[in-house]
């Protein structure tokens, strides 16, 4: 993970769908921080890329106009720190 801004990051990784494993870069926004019952530090991000569907050969739905060629994926995480 790369800090790009004061509280940026960008995450480059593999993502696999249908057998097909390609690269990506997500990027999270950190939304905050805290102390759970138990002491330990929870850190809050989200992130979101852009995935081209037909890069991994994902072709379904495409006759029928269901599903657009790109294809937004969002994810909100959390990270503990156990102490």
């Amino acid at each position: 993970m790369q800090q790009i801004g004061e509280a940026a990051f960008e995450l480059t990784g593999d993502l696999t769908i249908r057998g097909v494993t390609k690269p990506v870069t997500v990027a999270f926004e950190w939304t905050g921080a805290e102390h759970d019952p138990q002491g330990n530090v929870r850190i809050h991000v989200k992130g979101s890329t852009t995935i081209n569907r037909k890069d991994w050969g994902v072709h379904w739905a495409a006759t029928t106009g269901l599903v657009g060629k790109e294809v937004a994926l969002e994810s909100d995480v959390t990270v503990i720190r156990q102490t």
